[in-house]
Formats: C-alpha cells, sequence, structure tokens
C-alpha cells in the first residue's frame, strides 16, 4: 500500500460522488486505510483465506459433553441441593485423574474458589471424596488449590463513572490462575462475587464477559455455581435473573431432585441434566445418588448408567481384580489386611498395584465385603518373614497356612 496521506474529509466526498453516480466505489490505499485495517486486525479481524489448507483445532473438554475447556460453565441448583460436593469431586477428579460421574477428566490442576464453605468445612468435604477415591491430600501435591473467601468475598467488578472496572481480587485471581497454570477452576458462588443487578442485561453482561476473558486468556474452564430463582424452580430451567446469564455462558448444568410420581421422592437421589451446551449434547439427564456423602450415578435405572445386570458384572469384575492382587500380595509375603488404620489395608494397597490400576478405593473395599460374605476369603493369622504372627486376608481354602 502507499504512503500517502489521504484526508478523511475527501474519503467521504469520493464516496457520497461514486454513490450518486452507481459507481463502484473506489477505496484510497493511502493511510486512512492502512490504519482502518490494520487496526481492525489488532482487534481480532482477519480473512477466511487466511483458513486455506488449515485444519481446525480439536475441542478441548474438561469432561467430554459436560464441562467445555476455554469456556464457562453455569452450574444450577437449589441450595442444599448438592452442588458444592459435586464440583468438589470434580477438582478432585482433574487434579488427582479420576473419573467423575463415570466419566474420563482431562487431568490438570484445578482451584476451587469459595466464598459459602469456610477452610475447615472444605477440609470436611474433602475427606468425603478422598475417601471415595482412596486418597490423601498429600497426593494432590501442588494440583488441587483452595481459596478460601468466606470472611472477605470481593465482587470482580466494580462500578465507576466510566463503567465496570476490575477489581483488585479480581486481577489478583487472574493472576494467579495465569501464573499458576490453573486449568480448571470452579467459583463458588456467583452472587458472592458478582456486585450488579441481576436483572440487568448490561451488569450480567459485563460480568460474564470478564469470566469468558479469563477463561480464554488462562486456556482453562470455569464452572460457576448458581441459585436459580422461583420461577427457574418452578419452570425447571433452573435460571435467575437476566438472561444474559445463561446466553452468555457456553454450558449450562441444572440439578434437582426428582418430581413426585408415586409415592415419596427418594432424598438422596438427584437429576443432573444439561440445560445448554453450544458444544455437545442437550437435554440429556443423569440420575446421581448420594452414597458415603457423595454423589455418584444411580446404576439401578436407565440414563446412560449401568442397569442392574451391568452392575452385576461390574461388581464381579472387580471382586476378580481383587482376588488377583491378593494373591500376588501374599505371594510377595506383604499380607494385607482388613484394618482399616493398617498401611497394609487391602483396598488401599490393592489400588496401587498395576492389576488395580484405575479401580475406586470405594469399589475395591465393597468387593472386599462382598467376598468376605460370601465366604472366599477369611482373615487368619500368619507369619511373616520375621517369624512374628500377623493378621491377613487369605482365600478360604487357603485358611489353614503351615506356621499358623
Amino acid at each position: 500500500m502507499s504512503n500517502n496521506s489521504v484526508p478523511l474529509n475527501q474519503v467521504r466526498k469520493m464516496r457520497a460522488a461514486n454513490d450518486e453516480a452507481g459507481r463502484t466505489p473506489a477505496i484510497p490505499k493511502g493511510r486512512v486505510a492502512q490504519d482502518v485495517e490494520t487496526r481492525a486486525r489488532q482487534d481480532g479481524m482477519f480473512y477466511a483465506s487466511s483458513l486455506q489448507g488449515k485444519t481446525p483445532k480439536p475441542r478441548k473438554w474438561i469432561v467430554p459433553d459436560l464441562i467445555p475447556d476455554s469456556a464457562v460453565t453455569l452450574f444450577s441448583g437449589n441450595g442444599a441441593i448438592g452442588k458444592s460436593i459435586l464440583s468438589m469431586q470434580l477438582v478432585t477428579a482433574a487434579a488427582a485423574g479420576q473419573k467423575w460421574l463415570d466419566a474420563d477428566v482431562e487431568r490438570c490442576r484445578a482451584l476451587y474458589l469459595s466464598a459459602e464453605d469456610d477452610r475447615d468445612e472444605m477440609h470436611r468435604r474433602l475427606e468425603r471424596v478422598n475417601t471415595h477415591y482412596g486418597l490423601e491430600p498429600a497426593d494432590y501435591e501442588s494440583e488441587l488449590i483452595l481459596w478460601d473467601k468466606t470472611m472477605n468475598a470481593q465482587p470482580f467488578l466494580f462500578r465507576d463513572q466510566e463503567g465496570w472496572q476490575e477489581s483488585p481480587f479480581y486481577c489478583l485471581l487472574n493472576q494467579a490462575v495465569i501464573d499458576l497454570g490453573v486449568r480448571l477452576v470452579v467459583i463458588d458462588s456467583m452472587y458472592n462475587f458478582f456486585g450488579g443487578n441481576e436483572l440487568s442485561r448490561t451488569d450480567s453482561t459485563a460480568f460474564m464477559d470478564c469470566l469468558q476473558r479469563l477463561a480464554l486468556e488462562a486456556e482453562c474452564a470455569i464452572v460457576v455455581l448458581w441459585h436459580p430463582s422461583a420461577s427457574g424452580l418452578d419452570s425447571g430451567t433452573g435460571t435467575s435473573g437476566s438472561t444474559a446469564f445463561r446466553n452468555r455462558a457456553r454450558q449450562m448444568l441444572y440439578m434437582q431432585m426428582p418430581k413426585e410420581t408415586e409415592g415419596e421422592v427418594d432424598p438422596d437421589v438427584r437429576l443432573l441434566k444439561i440445560v445448554k451446551s453450544n458444544y455437545g449434547p442437550n437435554n440429556v439427564e443423569y440420575r446421581l445418588r448420594f452414597g458415603n456423602g457423595v454423589l455418584l450415578p444411580d446404576g439401578e435405572h436407565g440414563g446412560g448408567f449401568l442397569d442392574e445386570a451391568g452392575k452385576a458384572r461390574q461388581r464381579q469384575v472387580v471382586k476378580d481384580i481383587f482376588m488377583v492382587c491378593l494373591d500376588a500380595a501374599n505371594e510377595q509375603g506383604r499380607y494385607p489386611t482388613d484394618g482399616k488404620n493398617s498401611p497394609r489395608y487391602a483396598p488401599k494397597m490393592f489400588k496401587a498395584m498395576p492389576a488395580g490400576e484405575g479401580i475406586s478405593f470405594q469399589k475395591l473395599a465393597r468387593a472386599m465385603e462382598d467376598l468376605f460374605a460370601e465366604g472366599t476369603i477369611v482373615v487368619r493369622t500368619v507369619k511373616g518373614e520375621d517369624r512374628h504372627a500377623q493378621k491377613a486376608i487369605v482365600r478360604s481354602e487357603n485358611a489353614l497356612i503351615p506356621g499358623d
């Protein structure tokens, strides 16, 4: 392009003359055109022809079909429905490379930002999740970050005479997520960090846009816990306030109790529904059940999870794996036990063995109890290499071991 300067008023006159004469406008290729294109390119404009010969990048998910990467997911549900514990299960699964609701999770550094539960309550929730996964706090190393803001939650944005501005806390959060390489952020909950009027489209758009900027800049998934309004509860949409919240989010999940049909509603059952997804299936519903303080897929019903026959087959597979691990451990002289506080506690020991890789602590513990009930295994006294007697789990047919 030429470096000749073309006054803007001259460009306007030439365009007007061309319009009157019905001629195709000839835009001067001077500095005016240069500056416009340069600024537009810097602002995100590009020509479709630049994509020629290039393959689109595959879409990334933290959890396939449920939690998209580099995007904001709203997770709505009434108070005490179980959003916080399910979200704690999500961040621990990501940090430890475990499954979440039987789905694979991208292993990554995760952050749980809470203004609802303090440090002690988060510790209690984490303990329940750790029991489920067979983990200890040290197992996460630095991959799971908890942030307690119950006493000093601050809005992400504040308004001055020039409009909405990012607050000092949001700037700190933004920099922490980027510098620490966090790939999954859970925010519990929206109203503790939203300082505007939820009925205002402008306010809600500004809040959602600041979250989406963080998701894109840090290349992380953001899950925001949200409470529905009375009308959102009645309609089953889980929404609240301005429609901009739902519209600006790329994904929305809603958890509720099942509706009463016949008899009483099971208080332990929850329904998790994908009510909006820009990238995956919509209106997909998962049935969950509380068990041992965590939410798990309800295998006794349909909805994509195991039916009763499938559940029985899965339990038999885990029992078979338990027995393989038991034989290997006893052959090695490691002698597993059923004592939960022992370093030789069988489920914990077997989960770390190659044959037990990928099997949850809870499933191994249940398999052990089933095998005891069936009489397949028993506890007997054996002698280790140091000739000291110790209790150990053995096959029932091997109950009488030389040296007893």
